[in-house]
């Protein structure tokens, strides 16, 4: 399964074009990058290796404002609620499609909020088992799990696309 990870609409903003003579320059002052997720999650390691070369590339600093928790909704809520004025971007997974599904009572649609602009990368979901589980298919290993309830863990970020997989 793929992720795809979305910067809003703000990245359009900025790389759009030149602006007229009358207008202020953008960016002006530095950038904030929100991203829900937790330190070392892929989502996080892609933004900050693109907050350098985005920085570099408008001439001002992007700064990642890491908002984890709530099964993203913390983070999504603080983009949702900031300023439709360039300075706030947020990166986003595959989840925004079916948060909304999760939390019901979230208050914001980021589906009709936020526009994705830019794919920055694309990765695959692997399952893996210990040597000591005897399967070595998926079919194996689902039937190992049926016939020994409460012997398996499994861990997954909350409301992340390895939860709602596994």
């Amino acid at each position: 399964m793929r992720t795809f990870m979305f910067i809003a609409a703000a990245l359009l903003i900025a790389c759009a074009g030149t602006p007229s003579s009358d207008a202020q320059q953008y960016p002006d002052r530095p950038i904030k990058l929100i991203v829900p997720l937790v330190a070392g999650s892929p989502i996080v390691s892609v933004g900050r290796v693109v907050t350098n070369p985005l920085s570099t590339r408008l001439g001002q600093q992007v700064i990642i404002d890491a908002r984890p928790g709530g099964g993203t909704t913390i983070g999504l809520k603080a983009a949702a609620a900031s300023a439709p004025d360039g300075y706030t971007l947020f990166m986003y997974g595959q989840n925004i499609t079916y948060v909304q599904d999760l939390y019901p009572d979230l208050g914001v649609d980021p589906l009709k909020t936020f526009v994705p602009v830019a794919n920055l990368m694309e990765f695959s979901h692997v399952l893996v088992v210990g040597s000591q589980v005897p399967a070595k298919t998926l079919k194996e290993f689902v039937a190992y799990a049926k016939a020994n309830p409460g012997k398996l863990n499994f861990g997954a970020g909350l409301g992340t696309m390895p939860q709602i997989i596994g």
